[in-house]
């Protein structure tokens, strides 16, 4: 795929327009609390473009701080015009890398079933474009939650305004399954491949899958269910449990190739889940039934 093309999503017809000023100032009241939240982990700009059809043509892209030396550019109308298309055809964020050498990126705002806005970011010149996408995989997280736990009259009133204005039809169902999410699998494998290693975490996992945080978090405990500390404690446990029954090593060097620095803190955990300590679980466990 060309550099210059949209990432994540491919575009389709439909086409977007003016907003109703009540949409917008309903919608502000929702995106504001995203930006709030946005901002404590990234310092980049965030604005908001309500989505609403119209019977005319394209409307001008919307102005973002890090665009207005290229206002009113041939390039910049174009790039909008694919990047609507785009938002239309599914929920999914979408970026692509303009020819103004910016990353711009849009993340749709999802109300009732209906795609009513988006939250437009555009990168410094010198960002990165994996730093980019899991900028704006975090920006889908929080855009998400907020939606999930916001008053039900403010979502309701959303839509109802968007549907009378002539808004984004209702998003299309998922085409795959949630639990089919590859970066939950990804994370699965090096979870797997690396538990004895005493700072494996959330953290770290997304950062060698190339992931963000949080997002990771959100997504492996929605499809995973249980949060991602919980099911690593869970597979140290269930690693010990074989070595205890396999080996003859001792508890301290069963609890370091699982992981556990501290044989104690090893010796707590493992009674947690099994209920024995180490030694009365290899004890039972070679006396047999």
């Amino acid at each position: 795929m060309s550099p210059r093309e949209i990432h994540r999503v491919a575009p389709s017809r439909a086409r977007h327009g003016a907003a109703d000023p009540r949409i917008h100032d309903q919608l502000s009241l929702l995106s504001n609390l995203v930006i709030e939240r946005f901002a404590r982990f990234d310092p980049s700009k965030v604005i908001l473009v309500p989505l609403t059809t119209t019977s005319g043509s394209w409307d001008a892209p919307p102005i973002h701080p890090e665009c207005t030396k290229f206002v009113g550019s041939v390039e910049c109308r174009e790039a909008w015009a694919l990047q609507c298309a785009a938002l239309d055809r599914g929920p999914e964020p979408i970026w692509h890398h303009c020819p103004h050498d910016r990353l711009c990126g849009h993340v749709p705002v999802v109300c009732d079933g209906r795609r009513c806005a988006a939250l437009k970011v555009v990168s410094r010149e010198t960002a990165a474009p994996d730093s980019f996408a899991r900028m704006l995989e975090l920006l889908d997280l929080l855009v998400r939650d907020t939606v999930a736990t916001a008053p039900p009259v403010l979502i309701a009133a959303i839509s109802a305004t968007a549907a009378q204005a002539g808004g984004a039809s209702h998003v299309p169902p998922a085409s795959t399954p949630a639990s089919a999410s590859p970066q939950v699998d990804r994370a699965r494998v090096y979870i797997e491949e690396h538990l004895s290693d005493s700072s494996l975490s959330v953290t770290a996992v997304a950062t060698a899958i190339g992931s963000h945080p949080d997002y990771l978090a959100h997504v492996f405990s929605e499809q995973v269910g249980e949060r991602m500390t919980k099911y690593i404690a869970r597979e140290r446990v269930k690693l010990a449990r074989r070595l205890l029954t396999t080996t003859n090593w001792q508890v301290k060097r069963v609890a370091w190739a699982c992981g556990f620095a501290n044989p104690n803190w090893f010796s707590h955990v493992f009674h947690q889940h099994t209920g024995a300590t180490p030694l009365d679980f290899r004890r039972a466990a070679r006396q047999g039934p």
